[in-house]
């Protein structure tokens, strides 16, 4: 169990004991999660199949996402990951001018995942996600709503997971803003720093 004030949680000796938020160091979640159907899914490409594989594990505990240092952050963001994959794969089915609603929907998924995965501020790919979730909010054609998050979120430190995805995030608003000769800086940015 899960609280404001107190976590409900059974320790190595299979004890059942109450702590603070705070007094926790980590915390290893016991996931129900089967890795080779995982790959089995992505050597096929079914991204989707993959992504349900990872969220099913993960939605036992996805109230307890914050809770520092924690296994569960990782498979989550992989799933978010996926749908976001899939997403794209089905936008490019459609012409430019024709949103496509299977693409549009797998982005709204998408995007709720990454919305869990900010929660968990403390792992670097609280950031990645963040900028990631401003992604599908453009595919969404939500300009207005992805300029206010990105806003939001402080410029990564250069070296650090996001810098790379940061600036090619920032390029695309731009874009979207006709805001080009900017974006085509901030494009460059991105490329000189790849850890997209």
């Amino acid at each position: 169990g899960y609280s404001d004030k107190k976590i409900l949680v059974r320790d190595m000796q299979g004890k059942d004991a109450q702590y603070k938020k705070a007094e926790l160091q980590s915390v290893d979640f016991r996931l129900e999660i089967e890795e080779n159907k995982v790959q089995e899914h992505l050597l096929n490409k079914r991204w989707e199949e993959a992504a349900a594989e990872l969220i099913n594990g993960v939605m036992p505990v996805l109230p307890c996402i914050d809770l520092y240092e924690n296994n569960a952050v990782e498979y989550l963001m992989d799933a978010g990951n996926y749908i976001m994959t899939s997403a794209l794969e089905e936008e490019l089915k459609c012409p430019p001018d024709k949103p496509s609603p299977k693409a549009e929907d797998k982005f709204k998924r998408a995007y709720r995942v990454y919305l869990n995965v900010e929660k968990a501020d403390w792992h670097p790919e609280a950031k990645v996600a963040q900028l990631k979730a401003v992604l599908c909010l453009l595919h969404l054609g939500r300009l207005d709503k992805a300029s206010e998050k990105f806003d939001g979120i402080g410029e990564p430190e250069m070296g650090d997971r996001g810098y790379g995805l940061y600036y090619m995030t920032y390029g695309q608003i731009l874009y979207r803003k006709k805001e080009v000769k900017e974006a085509l800086m901030a494009a460059i940015k991105s490329s000189a720093f790849d850890n997209k």
